[in-house]
């Protein structure tokens, strides 16, 4: 549901995190060893953040821009932004969640998990 999708992220609970190719943020509440994490576009913060991408493809929406970023390891985020924040394909920006507003998953089932995710850390896997 959403316009643009929420991106999910294969990842897995680790030593009371939640770990991804690129990223890496606190969690509490898991059971589950592998996860899939949930962040809607206007959930990422651009600009700000301990996290870096590429810039893959910006479509100017009015008063909003979607953009896509190539994150290490593959995976690709869509993000939702202001119009007025200079956004240029092949450039790299520093981007960061909100952590308070993510979603976790198991897996294997594919069931919302009731996890919290806490401060986002700089990773390199």
């Amino acid at each position: 549901i959403g316009a643009p999708t929420m991106n999910l992220l294969r990842g897995r609970a680790e030593d009371g995190a939640f770990v991804h190719r690129a990223l890496r943020l606190g969690l509490a509440g898991s059971a589950a060893p592998d996860l899939v994490l949930g962040v809607r576009p206007e959930d990422i913060v651009v600009g700000e953040g301990p996290f870096e991408a590429r810039i893959r493809l910006v479509e100017p929406h009015g008063h909003e821009q979607i953009a896509q970023l190539d994150i290490p390891g593959g995976d690709v985020l869509t993000i939702r932004a202001d119009a007025a924040l200079p956004l240029t394909v092949g450039e790299t920006l520093r981007w960061g969640v909100r952590a308070a507003r993510l979603h976790v998953f198991d897996a294997e089932t594919g069931l919302r998990l009731d996890a919290a995710c806490t401060a986002p850390q700089a990773f390199a896997a």
